[in-house]
Order: structure tokens, then C-alpha cells, then sequence
């Protein structure tokens, strides 16, 4: 019997939870997005779903170097996997200031982190 791509042999053997990845079919998400956008360039995918340097590298092995988050970790990850541009996808408060402006001077040029405000005051 034929096993369809997603299905795992010795699932029983998997320790649980654990995040199955299938790199040919993020590959293949990948092109077809860039495809429909137009370009590499046009795409600034979120990593919150997967929050994985080796998904990062993936899009970027493509082309794609500007990317969104949501936590001060996931802007880190993206810092260390060599991400160009990082947009923090929510108005930092607090500590998460100090955060993010240790973390941009921690990672220099040539990669640009950026936030969404509400209001500059």
C-alpha cells in the first residue's frame, strides 16, 4: 500500500510533541509564492508558525531577506539566521524597548530592524 507524503512509518516511535517538517513541500510552498507574488523581493513572510533558522535559510537560499515577527526571540532567531530587514509586528512597551534597541545593536548593519508604533511619544 502506497503511503501518502504525509503519513509516517513507525509513528508510534515519534516522541510527542514534536514538529514534523517536510523541506521539499516548504520548498515547493516557497517557489509557488514567490511565483504569485511577483518576485523575491515583493514577500516579507511571518516566522511565527515556525520559528526555524533552517526555514529561514530556506527562504532566503530564494531570495527572500526581509522578514516579520512577533516576539523579541523570534527578531533574535531572525538576527542570527542573517535576516536583512526584521519587522517587529507590534508596537513594543517597556522593557521590550531596551530589548529590541540592545538586540539592533547587538546585530549592526547590514540588517535593519523595525517596529510598527502607534504613537511616537
Amino acid at each position: 500500500m502506497l503511503m501518502e507524503w504525509y503519513e509516517v512509518k513507525a509513528a508510534e516511535q515519534l516522541e510527542t510533541p514534536g514538529l514534523l517538517v517536510y523541506p521539499e513541500r516548504i520548498e515547493a510552498n516557497i517557489e509557488a509564492a514567490i511565483a504569485l507574488a511577483g518576485g523575491p523581493e515583493r514577500l516579507q513572510p511571518h516566522v511565527k508558525t515556525h520559528k526555524l533558522p533552517q526555514v529561514v535559510a530556506m527562504h532566503r537560499a530564494r531570495g527572500i531577506d526581509r522578514f516579520k515577527c512577533a516576539t523579541i526571540a523570534e527578531a533574535e532567531m531572525l538576527a542570527r539566521a542573517g535576516a536583512r530587514e526584521i519587522l517587529l509586528a507590534h508596537q513594543p512597551v517597556g522593557p521590550r524597548i531596551g530589548r529590541l534597541r540592545a538586540l539592533a545593536r547587538a546585530f549592526p548593519h547590514p540588517q535593519q530592524f523595525a517596529t510598527l508604533a502607534d504613537d511616537v511619544e
